[in-house]
């Protein structure tokens, strides 16, 4: 793979680890009953990954800043795995995708890191990170995919 040494966001290596990470502290903040903190990481964690396999569609080391998008919508399509979720048996993987890019959003007006914590539960947040982190969810995918 090529490295950009100048303006990139992260190794591949440093984005694998924080997509791990990401998920476990999402895992705890979920135990401890802080579930917009869950949700938020959960998607972080999503979005990692999803940057990981920018950086192997384009053969790099390093995540170019032009990708510096918190957008998982844009950074699924700049992936070249857009197609790919789309053909996943029955669609269940696309709406997976949506429902998770569709929490995650970062416009201020929908924004989960400007919601009122409160909002959410122990039953959205459960379901969000199974969503992205069960057995059927996108991260595994997406880890299979890289």
């Amino acid at each position: 793979m090529a490295s950009l040494s100048k303006n990139t966001v992260g190794s591949v290596n440093v984005l694998k680890r924080l997509g791990a990470i990401r998920l476990r502290e999402a895992r705890i903040l979920l135990n401890k009953q802080q579930f917009a903190g869950a949700i938020y990481l959960a998607g972080y964690s999503v979005e990692c990954w999803l940057k990981v396999a920018i950086c192997k569609a384009l053969d790099l080391d390093e995540l170019p800043e032009t990708f510096a998008s918190h957008e998982l919508d844009v950074l699924l399509f700049h992936s070249g795995l857009q197609r790919r979720i789309q053909k996943r048996r029955s669609q269940q993987a696309m709406k997976a995708f949506q429902m998770v890019a569709g929490v995650w959003r970062m416009d201020r007006k929908n924004a989960i890191r400007y919601a009122d914590p409160r909002v959410y539960n122990f039953q959205d947040a459960g379901e969000f990170l199974r969503v992205v982190n069960g057995r059927q969810g996108i991260v595994p995918w997406l880890r299979k995919q890289i």
